[in-house]
């Protein structure tokens, strides 16, 4: 059940950020081999993602482009490049390269 509560906590951090359902996100994690590293994968987006929000007090469309460096910063190397070149609406995202540094600070 503590993993029911984890994926809850990120669930909430990202919001209508997230497309999937609770009961989606539950689902999907009880058929990994690995949830639990999937699970701190989540985690650390979410904080990522909270402190780089709160740090501009983002909103609207800067949020979501939040949102998307971070998660593109947790399905690539995490470089400048490799990012922009995953979502190149990211070019649009105002000092793009702290939430990179954020990214890489967290592990």
């Amino acid at each position: 059940m503590e993993q029911i509560r984890r994926i809850r906590a990120f669930k909430a951090i990202l919001g209508r950020h997230d497309p999937s359902s609770l009961a989606d996100a539950l689902d999907n994690f009880r058929r990994d081999h690995h949830p639990d590293v999937e699970i701190e994968v989540f985690e650390r987006i979410a904080a990522v993602f909270r402190a780089e929000v709160g740090a501009r007090r983002a909103v609207g469309k800067e949020e979501e482009l939040v949102y998307k460096a971070v998660l593109r910063c947790s399905l690539t190397d995490g470089r400048v490049a490799s990012v922009l070149s995953a979502d190149p609406s990211l070019k649009g995202l105002a000092r793009l390269e702290r939430v990179i540094e954020r990214w890489h600070a967290s592990r």
